[in-house]
């Protein structure tokens, strides 16, 4: 069974605690860019950060604390663009909207790659809890339905709404990810980022009312 989630130790008040606590998360960040989920000790994390181990636990009580910190970090990026993206695909056609939405996916995977595969890996350990979106995918899901909704002309009370936002939604991050991370390199990305939009489009307009 999963263990309940766990906040910080110390409260970072003092402004060297929150430096040090910074400190930390960034090097996190870092580290399992370039070690991985599975090599991002906290050895590691703190000799990046410039602090000994017993800091570290004084602020994070395991890795996984120290992950969901760089995590929750990452989720308040993604909101700030996904509302950006939202706004700017309002007035799009349905074509443009898509490729608004699927640019800033790949673009968001590409940046934050490791850190979603080391949120995933995370997730992905026997818990007994209950499969759920991740924040990414929730946030997906969302910008999705709006963009349905005005691009379509559904009824946001109609049930088929939602379920054809989860799928689109679902299926464009599956494509960002693939495209992001497992591009063949002869293959340009706007290639693929074309045909993506093409598919979905011809897919989505036929519920266009």
């Amino acid at each position: 069974m999963r263990k309940p989630a766990k906040s910080s130790r110390n409260s970072p008040i003092q402004q060297r605690s929150k430096k040090t606590v910074d400190d930390l998360v960034k090097a996190t960040a870092r580290v399992i860019a370039e070690h991985g989920y599975e090599g991002a000790t906290t050895n590691r994390i703190a000799e990046r950060a410039g602090v000994g181990i017993a800091t570290l636990y004084r602020y994070f009580e395991d890795k996984d604390e120290l992950v969901e910190a760089v995590f929750r970090r990452l989720v308040i990026d993604i909101e700030k663009e996904a509302s950006r993206v939202t706004v700017d695909s309002l007035n799009d056609t349905l074509e443009g909207a898509l490729r608004t939405v699927l640019v800033a996916a790949v673009e968001g995977v590409e940046r934050h790659g490791p850190i979603l595969r080391a949120y995933s890996d995370r997730l992905a350990r026997p818990t007994g809890s209950e499969p759920r979106l991740s924040p990414m995918e929730t946030r997906m899901f969302e910008v999705g339905r709006i963009a349905i909704i005005h691009g379509l002309g559904l009824s946001p009370t109609d049930t088929q709404t939602d379920a054809i936002a989860f799928l689109g939604s679902t299926t464009m991050m599956s494509l960002a990810s693939q495209i992001a991370l497992k591009r063949p390199p002869a293959i340009e990305r706007d290639v693929l980022v074309d045909h993506a939009v093409c598919m979905l489009a011809t897919w989505l307009a036929t519920y266009q009312q």
